[in-house]
């Protein structure tokens, strides 16, 4: 619509055209501006948002990326050191590049690394190391997923208080630590799975906590005490993991270790060579970008057909993958 035209329409009805001229001009504004930043702040609109110690993938710093991610992005960090206190209140994921390369570690002094008040976030391929709380849920309800990450050296490596959240701790390994894991006055539903928690004071801590929660193929060891307010689980042990040097921080697992091909026994959770879930940080698909074992292929893609038999029946398992580069 043209100048003339909404002046020929003023002419007739001064009120009509009043609201049209108004109409218009507010939209040119709303259109120059909103172009205005996008030009500006173009990031903030992207899905996933990439970070690297020097920037050149658009942020050095998680944080920086963690405000400007919209709900429900992915934050992708590189291999590096991060010293930072991360409060995380959207939903999103937040991926490493794998705890042996992706380290985050609190500046603060008895704080945390790790502040989660979003309602659904995940969490993958960190070492995280804290003065306090390697990661921290409070007072809060959320959906909170933890999958091959280690924790060390923590007042308490994952802490959930007074939340009324789900949560699902699944590969990681949680060593050296206060509490590995406390729920302190927690409701809701915890499920702790294929997780290595040792040389902790405390391996595995519930107190004044209710809902439910659901123990299973986990390596709870050379813990002062291994579980305090809570019982093992299914396919539970307790036997030393065997690091391949724990002084340096290599946590990857021995081949005599007891928790290789030990973990969850479901085909969704196999390890990236194809073989049953190892218990530990270093299992599951989620693992395939460091996965550490050079022997054996790397599958990337299985189908188990059809999902049910009966007794006496057969399914075709299709598995794609390469072999891996000595």
């Amino acid at each position: 619509m043209n100048y003339k035209f909404l002046n020929f329409i003023y002419h007739i009805n001064q009120n009509y055209g009043e609201i049209i001229m108004s109409k218009f001009f507010q939209l040119v504004v709303f259109v120059c501006v909103f172009s205005t930043i996008g030009l500006i702040n173009g990031n903030s609109y992207a899905t996933t948002l990439y970070v690297d110690q020097f920037g050149s993938e658009g942020y050095s710093s998680i944080q920086a990326a963690l405000n400007d991610i919209p709900v429900n992005g992915t934050i992708k960090v590189a291999p590096g050191s991060y010293q930072e206190a991360l409060n995380i209140e959207k939903d999103c994921k937040i991926i490493g590049s794998g705890p042996n390369v992706t380290f985050l570690d609190s500046p603060i002094h008895n704080g945390f690394s790790m502040s989660i008040s979003g309602l659904s976030v995940s969490i993958s391929g960190f070492l995280i190391t804290a003065g306090q709380n390697g990661i921290h849920i409070a007072d809060t309800s959320i959906h909170c997923e933890v999958t091959n990450c280690i924790i060390k050296n923590c007042i308490n490596g994952f802490y959930s208080d007074k939340a009324y959240s789900q949560v699902m701790l699944t590969n990681n390994t949680i060593d050296n630590c206060g509490t590995g894991i406390y729920c302190y006055l927690s409701y809701g539903q915890i499920s702790i799975k294929g997780n290595i928690i040792s040389s902790n004071t405390t391996g595995i801590k519930f107190t004044n906590s209710h809902g439910v929660s659901a123990f299973a193929y986990n390596d709870v060891y050379g813990n002062e005490t291994n579980y305090n307010g809570c019982e093992p689980g299914q396919g539970d042990i307790s036997l030393p993991p065997k690091f391949i040097n724990i002084e340096q921080s290599n946590y990857v697992l021995q081949s005599i270790s007891p928790c290789v091909n030990a973990g969850i026994n479901s085909p969704v959770l196999a390890d990236p060579d194809g073989s049953r879930n190892d218990i530990g940080a270093y299992a599951g698909a989620g693992a395939r970008s460091f996965w550490p074992y050079a022997d054996g292929p790397i599958v990337t893609d299985l189908s188990i057909l059809p999902t049910s038999v009966s007794k006496g029946g057969k399914i075709h398992i299709k598995a794609k993958g390469f072999i891996q580069n000595n």
